[in-house]
């Protein structure tokens, strides 16, 4: 498993948590079923929904497959007047894990990140939320 610290994303970041688990067992590593989804796309896209619950457009999301990742950078097309009329559109970036330090320098050059979603897929083809 890879630290968030591997991508770039410092401490002052709000970072999504991992879904509670009812089994009552403290140890219990929650995870979304893989089985869940019918490709990519579709986990790209729960990323971008998580990220669009919070209420701040200077959000990310980073997902790492398992060959490959994909970057979620809401990025701001069009200012307003005020920060609540800027429009923001997703643009995602599918790079391969070795990239590392493309993928710190997308981290980097987006600058503001406020709110990020991390996910890591599982040899099984689950995926869990990284939090640390």
């Amino acid at each position: 498993m890879f630290k968030l610290s591997d991508i770039g994303i410092g401490q002052k970041v709000e970072v999504a948590q991992p879904p509670k688990c009812n089994c009552g067992s403290k140890d219990c590593s929650p995870v979304i079923v893989g089985s869940n989804f019918e490709s990519k796309e579709e986990v790209i896209g729960m990323a971008m929904d998580i990220c669009n619950e919070w209420d701040c457009p200077h959000t990310f999301f980073f997902i790492k497959f398992k060959y490959t990742c994909a970057i979620g950078l809401h990025e701001c097309i069009e200012s307003g007047e005020t920060e609540e009329e800027d429009n923001y559109e997703w643009n995602v970036y599918k790079l391969k894990w070795e990239d590392i330090k493309k993928i710190r320098g997308y981290v980097a050059e987006f600058g503001e990140i406020h709110f990020a979603v991390v996910m890591e897929e599982t040899k099984d083809g689950d995926f869990k939320i990284i939090n640390k």
